[in-house]
């Protein structure tokens, strides 16, 4: 994991922007689209403006959820991000990231 500038976010974004313009293939535009969303969440977390439960579910990672599944049941942690079971699914649904977009994280959200 590598924490990312502002500066580096926004040109991750121009860059996807550029791909999402070229492409005419709509898995490409929603994979290309769900990466924007994911960038956008983590430029919103390092300007301080407050998330979304969308933008936390983006941002929630695996490891955080085995840690916090240890000391919390699912229900608690979905309500600590605001979100519901059924958000929660059609988020894992609908946005499937390249492997890039793994690598990258910011601070703790809450």
């Amino acid at each position: 994991m590598m924490l990312v500038t502002r500066q580096q976010i926004r040109k991750i974004q121009t860059g996807l922007l550029r791909k999402l313009e070229q492409t005419e293939c709509q898995t490409e535009r929603k994979v290309l689209l769900g990466e924007l969303e994911y960038f956008e969440a983590i430029g919103d977390s390092l300007k301080g403006l407050p998330l979304s439960a969308e933008q936390k579910l983006l941002l929630f990672t695996k490891e955080e959820y085995l840690v916090r599944r240890k000391r919390e049941n699912d229900q608690e942690i979905y309500q600590s991000l605001g979100v519901s079971r059924r958000g929660v699914l059609f988020v894992e649904e609908t946005f499937r990231f390249s492997e890039n977009t793994a690598k990258f994280t910011t601070r703790e959200t809450k």
